[in-house]
């Protein structure tokens, strides 16, 4: 083994959760990302928006506060990861996504 010299480079972290892969494949519906804790699928169809479809990466788990359907046209789920205790609040208006 060699003196000295460049240590090798550390390997890269894990990549996130691609919400693209995983996503059912639909035209109408908007792929967002809820920071590290998934991927929410929101249809949006002439006045109205609507949860089409949620997938979480692991560890995570989520709460639906709105769907969007009715006269709320927002749609707002709350996740969080109970090993790590983060907590992801994620809202979507027209014109206005809210990731906290």
């Amino acid at each position: 083994m060699a003196q000295g010299g460049t240590p090798p480079p550390a390997p890269a972290p894990a990549p996130a959760l691609d919400c693209t892969k995983v996503a059912p494949a639909d035209p109408n519906v908007a792929i967002n990302y809820a920071g590290d804790a998934g991927c929410v699928g929101i249809r949006v169809s002439g006045p109205g928006l609507r949860l089409a479809w949620v997938v979480v990466a692991k560890g995570w788990t989520y709460v639906v506060k709105s769907n969007g359907t009715g006269t709320n046209s927002r749609v707002e789920l709350r996740f969080s990861n109970a090993s790590t205790g983060q907590k992801v609040t994620f809202r979507y208006e027209r014109g206005k996504t809210v990731i906290s």
